[in-house]
C-alpha cells in the first residue's frame, strides 16, 4: 500500500515521507508538517508508556506548527455513531499486531457486533467483513439482511474467476 501511495504522490508532484515502522520508535529522514497514523495503529499501543513513546516520537518529527493526525477505534466509534453509518466494515482484532499475548487476550473481545448494536443502525446500512471471522461479529447477525459479508465473499470469487480466465486468455461465451 505504501508503494501505491508513493506512486500516486509522484503523479501529483508531491513528495511526502512514507514509512512503515514501529510507531513507538518513529524516526524520519527530515522533520515534516504532518504525521498521519492510520488504520487504527494507535489502538494497538496497549500501555501508557507505548502511547507516550509514540507521541514523543511523533511530535519530535514535526516541524513547528505541524499536526499529528490519527484514527482510533473505540466503543464510541462502534456504538454511538452506528446510527450515522451507511457501511460498517468490520475486521478482527489482529493478534499479530500486539507486542504481547496478554494485551491481545485482554482486548480481543472489545469490538463485537451483535444484534443489539445492529438495532442502533440505519435500516439500509450494510455490514462488510473480509472473512474469515473469529468472534467480532456474532453469528446471530448473519440472519440480518444488512449482513453483506457472505455476498461480498461470493462476489470476490466471481471477480477472481474472471481475472484467472483473463490471465489464461480463456474466452467464455
Amino acid at each position: 500500500m505504501l508503494r501505491h501511495a508513493e506512486e500516486k504522490a509522484r503523479q501529483w508532484g508531491v513528495a511526502p515521507v512514507f514509512v512503515c515502522q514501529d510507531m513507538r520508535k518513529l524516526t524520519l529522514p527530515r522533520r515534516v508538517g504532518a504525521v498521519l497514523a492510520t488504520c487504527d495503529g494507535v489502538n494497538y499501543l496497549t500501555s501508557e508508556s507505548d502511547v507516550r513513546a509514540f507521541l514523543r516520537a511523533a511530535f519530535a518529527a514535526l516541524l513547528p506548527g505541524g499536526k499529528l493526525c490519527f484514527d482510533c477505534s473505540s466503543r464510541h466509534k462502534l456504538e454511538d455513531v452506528m446510527g450515522d453509518l451507511d457501511i460498517r466494515y468490520m475486521t478482527r482484532v489482529q493478534r499479530e499486531r500486539f507486542f504481547n499475548e496478554e494485551d491481545y487476550i485482554r482486548l480481543k473481545d472489545f469490538y463485537i457486533l451483535d444484534c443489539k448494536k445492529m438495532g442502533l443502525a440505519k435500516d439500509d446500512m450494510i455490514v462488510m467483513h473480509p472473512l474469515p471471522r473469529v468472534n467480532e461479529i456474532s453469528v446471530e447477525v448473519d440472519k440480518d439482511p444488512r449482513a453483506a459479508y457472505f455476498r461480498q465473499v461470493q462476489y470476490g470469487v466471481y471477480v477472481r474467476m474472471a481475472l484467472i480466465l483473463t490471465l489464461l486468455e480463456v474466452k467464455v461465451c
